[in-house]
């Protein structure tokens, strides 16, 4: 599974690649804080807020073909909604790790087309 998906992304966008940039953009500038909600929702078992957030994150990262960590978003929510507390406790390392890799992908990406 790819990190990163640009080329789909691209070829959704018409190849704008000026768009894709401020795409990935924005989604840096809000994924920080969205993340940080999801690891204190996680860190006091509040399953729907980690439900809620992870749902959002699903879509954001979908929507920029951030492959690796919609899929893992999805099971963080499908913990959640499970009311799952050691699966979400399972889901953190690869969360963080998913999300660190997301940001040095995007951010390969724009030092490359910027």
């Amino acid at each position: 599974m790819l990190i990163l998906n640009s080329e789909a992304t691209l070829k959704r966008l018409m190849n704008d690649t000026a768009f894709v940039g401020e795409l990935y953009s924005t989604f840096l500038e809000t994924l920080d804080a969205r993340v940080q909600r999801i690891c204190t929702a996680m860190e006091s078992a509040d399953f729907e807020e980690v439900r809620k957030e992870a749902h959002s994150l699903k879509g954001a990262s979908g929507t920029i073909n951030a492959d690796a960590l919609h899929a893992c978003t999805l099971d963080l929510e499908t913990a959640a909604r499970s009311e799952d507390p050691v699966a979400l406790v399972a889901l953190k390392g690869r969360f963080t790790a998913v999300v660190t890799d997301t940001i040095d992908s995007i951010n390969a990406w724009l030092a490359m087309y910027s």
